[in-house]
């Protein structure tokens, strides 16, 4: 591809990638506020958009069939349209569930393909500062919800229900667990979750695009409000999960002034949070000491919890089915044509749906995701970039998002997801270390 080219399909895959964003931010805002029965048309019209780009790809020969790349896309997308094929047949998968199955087994993947090949780090910075503005008002809503009444219009849930609480018990009355512009606290979650790797990169003193102090602090106070009113331990743990690469980055940079910044500041956060959000500290304090996972009425340790997370769990091997049970069918989406609405369909963990769901070939995406991550740790050219901080950063937030969170079921993580995929690939791109 020559120049004017790249800069064409540049400028498309920009405008495609933020309307997507906002699309993701906003259709819970939709759901529940305005058209509630709305989410079929709301996702439809984000994989129109999804689709619009692949083809886009296809159409101006953006993907290069003889790279990397699109020959393990293309072998995935073999596999899974055949596995597919075979359940249709002997598993009775519906055909609906199927493509559902599709579109969060493959069709995203070649969206990040896309937007690797279309996208460079200019593009990145722009796009990047997009994302961070949109916390400002997201976060001046979450503080209002935060204060208002459980049953005030704003902590409205999608499906007429109203958000969830914190449990105030014997010291407090019961608060709202926070949700934004979005339809559940996990929803939010994912979206907070998805912006502390760029919150945290502006917080070593980098820039974005046109970006000072007066931005930077603003993105930074409304992230800690944000955090602070989520009521939610996924959000608040992940966070203080990537003050490693955070502080290691710090050390990197060597900056004494940035240091005591920093510092000064989150004495100052301190400050606030025990002073004005102090119900919600205390009674997220409260989640954690009582919070303990169980399964099957054994609790669990931490590294077992996590070794469940990535691998499933006993019962789910023992009961494995070679061709899996449906893909698809694990997903939120899929629950409305399977007239099943519980909330844990096929497990509560990702990889208990992905087994189940695929049987040998979810073995093989458990296998392939291990080996991407081992392949990033060990190869020298990529650790190179990796070592630059943003990158760095970056994916530590990938590898912990793809190791924690619900990638392939649960829609809005499995739209993250792939958008910070499609970032963590382009920062790999050989012209990174050049612009920066």
């Amino acid at each position: 591809m020559n120049n004017e080219n790249i800069l064409q399909y540049s400028g498309f895959g920009k405008k495609i990638f933020i309307l997507l964003f906002v699309v993701i931010v906003l259709e819970g805002a939709i759901r529940k506020w305005f058209f509630i029965n709305s989410e079929f048309l709301l996702i439809g019209f984000r994989d129109f958009l999804v689709l619009t780009a692949i083809l886009y790809g296809f159409k101006n020969k953006i993907f290069n069939f003889s790279l990397t790349f699109e020959k393990i896309a293309s072998l995935w997308t073999f596999l899974v349209l055949i596995w597919i094929f075979v359940q249709l047949i002997f598993k009775d998968l519906e055909f609906i569930v199927a493509l559902i199955g599709l579109r969060n087994w493959v069709l995203y993947l070649w969206l990040s393909l896309f937007f690797y090949k279309v996208l460079n780090l200019d593009d990145l910075k722009l796009i990047f500062k997009f994302i961070l503005l949109t916390i400002v008002p997201i976060s001046i809503l979450s503080v209002t919800q935060h204060f208002l009444p459980l049953e005030h219009f704003l902590n409205k849930q999608a499906g007429n229900t109203y958000i969830f609480r914190l449990q105030g018990g014997d010291l407090y009355d019961d608060v709202v667990r926070t949700t934004g512009t979005f339809s559940f606290n996990s929803s939010y979650s994912y979206y907070l979750m998805f912006l502390c790797p760029l919150v945290y990169f502006l917080a070593i003193g980098e820039k974005v695009k046109n970006s000072n102090i007066i931005f930077n602090l603003c993105i930074f106070v409304s992230f800690f409000l944000a955090v602070l009113t989520s009521g939610s331990r996924l959000t608040i743990s992940y966070s203080i999960v990537m003050m490693f690469p955070f502080i290691v980055s710090l050390i990197l940079k060597k900056n004494k002034k940035q240091i005591l910044s920093i510092i000064f500041f989150s004495l100052i956060a301190i400050f606030i949070a025990n002073n004005f959000f102090y119900k919600a500290i205390d009674i997220t304090k409260n989640r954690y000491q009582t919070g303990s996972y169980k399964t099957n009425d054994t609790d669990l340790t931490l590294s077992g919890r996590l070794l469940e997370i990535n691998f499933g769990t006993k019962e789910t091997w023992s009961n494995l089915n070679f061709f899996g049970n449906g893909i698809g069918k694990g997903s939120n989406s899929a629950r409305i044509f399977l007239n099943d609405y519980s909330d844990f369909i096929f497990g509560e963990t990702e990889m208990q749906k992905i087994l189940k769901e695929g049987g040998v070939l979810g073995i093989t995406f458990i296998i392939v995701k291990i080996l991407f991550i081992i392949f990033l740790i060990k190869d020298n050219k990529i650790r190179n970039k990796i070592n630059s901080l943003l990158p760095f950063i970056y994916w530590f937030y990938i590898i912990l998002n793809f190791s924690l969170t619900s990638y392939s079921s649960q829609i809005t993580a499995h739209a993250f997801s792939y958008l910070a995929l499609s970032i963590g690939l382009i920062l790999l791109k050989d012209n990174f270390l050049s612009r920066t």
